[in-house]
């Protein structure tokens, strides 16, 4: 308190006034972001924590603001794919949300399709977390185009509505983040040869079952004529599962889509991982939860298909490995997934014997990880040829030593398993060399 006087009245009394100072909290973004400012009134905030700053504290990434920074969940961003943030929030009354992601790295929140969020309240018909007060989950796709390098987001809690990226606010607060885009899955080469579907011998499950006539099994059972189809119940983000059995290489999905209704399949995810994929039973708006997880996990290979209805069948190439394949829809609106039938698709065939035709042929299915010796490769065709060579350099895993009649020796054989005791190793020699191993 200080006292002022009442300079010009006749009153001999003195006026006590209260110095004040309004208690601010600033964006971080570099400077070319323009500044955002809120008063801080108690209460209103993003996250649990939310502190005064005294004048600029713009960052080259977006650190300024310390721990201050708390309430915002960003996950996994990909070039053409939706994902899910979630904001924490508190406040009572109404208020707003805002959100911008700077796609192109410009340096500014001012372009096209640059505002992700405009004036969304907690619990809201477009809060995909409206079950869970004080959490607001919101789907974004990102640009096909999106920039991968680091860029930056800003997000403003306020009870003013409408608010752009750098208007002042009398209360709530701004959070601003730095991020990097992940680029779009990216398309491989064909097979050389036909593709083989390992999605026969899998195991199918899905979320729900609409019926006992539209089981998970109809989406394996090769019949891809877009009438003998899977379908899950009317719920939110619906998938589909094939656990292959083990390990598999994956060249490439073919998604069949159902002749009737096609539309159902708009913007679905593959999704490929060498450990099951979540699966919390829940059928409400919040079931988002399973699908972010996913989206979120690193080890899992993803895509999503365009926005718009697909087309009979979508063929998507990968080139990895895995033992999972899930397709799962986005989780902002309540459908079912039916799928005519989901092709797991593999380039490498059968590993074949390659002794003269006499001797039969040999051929294992390929699984990674589960070879002799360093190099194993398919093949479409029998590669028998008279000296036991049609192979090549991939038959490297016996060390045959001299073999003298009456005499001992010892056959060093190299071999890899995906887990202890998996195998079971057999050898033959034709003694008599009449052509046979019998």
């Amino acid at each position: 308190m200080d006292d002022y006087p009442n300079n010009g009245s006749r009153d001999t009394q003195h006026q006590i006034w209260a110095r004040t100072t309004s208690l601010v909290d600033n964006s971080d973004t570099p400077s070319n972001y323009h500044q955002a400012a809120h008063s801080i009134l108690g209460g209103t905030q993003i996250g649990v924590a939310v502190d005064a700053d005294s004048g600029s504290i713009a960052s080259a990434n977006a650190n300024g603001d310390g721990a201050d920074d708390d309430g915002v969940t960003l996950p996994t961003l990909i070039q053409d794919m939706i994902s899910y943030i979630d904001v924490e929030v508190a406040g009572t009354g109404s208020h707003y949300l805002q959100g911008w992601i700077d796609y192109n790295g410009d340096g500014d929140f001012d372009d096209a399709g640059e505002q992700v969020i405009t004036d969304l309240t907690d619990n809201a018909a477009l809060d995909l977390k409206a079950s869970t007060a004080g959490t607001i989950r919101v789907a974004v796709r990102v640009p096909a185009a999106a920039t991968t390098s680091q860029t930056f987001a800003r997000f403003r809690w306020s009870s003013t509505a409408g608010l752009n990226a750098t208007d002042p606010a009398s209360d709530g607060e701004v959070e601003d983040y730095a991020l990097t885009i992940e680029p779009k899955l990216t398309a491989t080469s064909q097979c050389p040869v036909a593709f083989k579907n390992i999605a026969t011998n899998g195991t199918a499950t899905q979320s729900s079952d609409y019926s006992g006539s539209y089981l998970a099994s109809k989406a394996i059972d090769g019949n891809s004529n877009g009438t003998n189809t899977s379908i899950t119940k009317n719920y939110y983000a619906e998938w589909l599962d094939i656990d292959l059995g083990s390990v598999q290489s994956i060249d490439a999905i073919n998604v069949w889509n159902r002749s009737s209704h096609p539309e159902r399949l708009d913007s679905f995810y593959v999704f490929i991982s060498n450990t099951p994929f979540p699966n919390t039973g829940t059928t409400t708006v919040g079931w988002g939860d399973d699908l972010v997880s996913v989206i979120n996990d690193p080890s899992v290979i993803k895509y999503q298909n365009p926005a718009g209805t697909p087309p009979a069948n979508t063929l998507v190439p990968f080139s990895t490995t895995g033992r999972y394949v899930r397709v799962q829809l986005p989780a902002e609106t309540k459908t079912v997934i039916q799928i005519a039938e989901l092709e797991v698709n593999s380039c490498a065939q059968d590993d074949r014997s390659d002794a003269p035709a006499s001797y039969g042929e040999a051929t294992h299915g390929m699984v990674a990880g589960f070879q002799l010796g360093v190099a194993i490769d398919g093949e479409a065709s029998s590669l028998a040829s008279a000296n036991a060579d049609g192979d090549g350099a991939d038959d490297d895993g016996v060390i045959l030593p001299v073999l003298t009649q009456s005499a001992n020796a010892d056959i060093l054989v190299t071999v890899t398993q995906v887990a202890a005791n998996d195998g079971y190793l057999q050898g033959w020699i034709d003694w008599n060399g009449d052509g046979d191993f019998s």
